[in-house]
């Protein structure tokens, strides 16, 4: 992260003063375009996005801005670096996916209110089962996006997690297909619930414990244990995907099925052989994804499952561009 070169601001700012001017600095510390930063402004300002969000980005925005001339000088302390450093942390991940947000505003209010009431019952459920918190505050973006490849096949990103941003982003191109939104929903407030994020994750500290496993080696963990959990609560079955009901093809439906397949072959025997009195399989499987603040979402899981890390270093054709398909 480069020192950003932003000229430092003096006296009493209004909200939306602080918020352009937060995100000038987050923009040139991270070497974002002017166009993405007008992107991410419109979205904040918009009826699309949620007040808790717009809320905390005020608040990080602010924190930049008042803390820039020390930040240039590198005379914060220890804490308030830290701050600064997640401040810019908070805006890059909102950044990172500036191009689905950017169709939440696309979205109509007729299609907004039906992904809030299809996620409610949904976000009750899990949490009377235990694969996510009691305290756990889902927020809930719709958005609409897809793309038409070279092959004809038409890209859909179904949904997004949102990491110390606390929102989950769905897309409302699924609301023609109940079962499949339905478990796309899980999956994403699962994913949410997965760690109690705190700063940036601690990436370096895992490349030194496990030198052989890869970033792409961690999605792949990642997404099968959520994935095995949101097909386990939508259909009964952790390897079965609700079915595309006939419509078009769209890449990736069942996209998971090669991560879920190794989480039962791999993990799930072991957890069944060391089940207690009154303990699930379910509720296991998502112990596996409570990680220390500061932890990725590898260190539980390979610490918790003999002869895991083995298993992983043993896949050798993933890729952090496409960890996900299978060759």
């Amino acid at each position: 992260m480069g020192r950003g070169q932003g000229q430092t601001i003096t006296g009493v700012l209004r909200k939306d003063d602080y918020l352009i001017q937060g995100i000038k600095l987050f923009a040139e510390n991270m070497e974002f375009s002017v166009e993405d930063s007008n992107k991410l402004l419109r979205f904040l300002n918009s009826t699309s996005c949620p007040s808790t969000i717009k809320g905390r980005a005020y608040q990080e925005a602010k924190l930049l801005v008042e803390n820039e001339e020390a930040w240039e000088a590198e005379t914060l302390s220890d804490e308030d670096d830290a701050a600064y450093r997640e401040a810019n942390f908070y805006f890059y991940v909102l950044m990172d996916d500036i191009t689905l947000l950017e169709t939440a505003m696309l979205v109509s209010d007729e299609d907004r209110q039906i992904i809030f009431e299809t996620a409610q019952p949904i976000i009750a459920d899990l949490k009377k089962k235990k694969l996510i918190r009691e305290d756990h505050k889902a927020v809930i973006i719709p958005f609409t996006f897809s793309q038409r490849k070279q092959d004809g096949k038409l890209f859909v990103p179904y949904g997004q997690q949102l990491p110390i941003v606390g929102a989950t982003l769905i897309n409302a191109l699924l609301i023609g297909n109940k079962p499949f939104l339905k478990k796309v929903i899980a999956h994403e407030l699962i994913h949410g619930n997965a760690t109690f994020y705190a700063g940036i994750p601690d990436e370096v500290s895992d490349e030194t414990l496990y030198p052989k496993i890869t970033k792409a080696h961690r999605i792949f963990l990642n997404e099968g244990i959520v994935d095995w959990l949101a097909n386990h609560y939508s259909t009964g079955d952790p390897n079965l995907n609700p079915d595309d009901l006939g419509q078009e093809v769209w890449y990736n439906v069942n996209k998971y099925l090669r991560n879920t397949l190794f989480i039962s072959e791999n993990i799930t025997p072991y957890l069944t052989s060391v089940l207690g009195d009154g303990e699930t399989i379910q509720g296991k499987m998502t112990d596996l994804l409570r990680n220390i603040p500061g932890q990725t979402e590898l260190r539980r899981a390979l610490e918790s499952v003999p002869s895991l890390q083995q298993k992983l270093e043993a896949l050798q054709d993933l890729t952090y561009e496409n960890p996900l398909e299978t060759p």
